[in-house]
């Protein structure tokens, strides 16, 4: 039986993967939120906002991927594995951030417009696949 194999270190070991992987989470979208012209948050809520909601998708995705990627191939200790989600998770939210930064200094008014808009805009599905493979592309130089 499967559950008999399971220990209490297992169990540790999933719950501090998951507070440190969801805390990396929360912190990507946060920032994301931050450098995000006008309220990330309000775009999607409030004015339900296609194109904002892709991006901040798109940045969780990538973000997930480098901590999975990460969690993967970490050493064989818990505490290597945690230091290995912060470290790349931390990597991957700030080159996320400075994509963004490059993005918004590039479209300017324009970025904000199209995180206001409600239709989806394909600028916005194209900015969220970069993000998505600047993620894969993170995540395989973690491997």
């Amino acid at each position: 039986m499967i559950l008999a194999q399971v220990t209490v270190d297992d169990v540790v070991a999933t719950v501090l993967y998951g507070l440190v992987g969801g805390g990396m989470l929360v912190a990507g979208f946060v920032v994301l939120d931050l450098l995000t012209p006008g309220s990330l948050v309000a775009h999607i809520r409030s004015s339900r906002s296609r194109n904002a909601a892709a991006l901040a998708i798109a940045n969780l995705v990538a973000v997930g991927l480098i901590l999975a990627v990460a969690g993967l191939t970490s050493g064989d200790t818990v505490g290597e594995g945690l230091l290995s989600l912060l470290v790349y998770g931390g990597l991957g939210i700030g080159i996320q951030a400075l994509f963004l930064v490059v993005i918004e200094r590039r479209l300017r008014q324009e970025l904000h417009e199209l995180l206001a808009a409600e239709a989806l805009d394909p600028m916005a599905t194209t900015l969220a696949v970069m993000s998505v493979m600047i993620g894969v592309l993170m995540a395989v130089a973690v491997s």
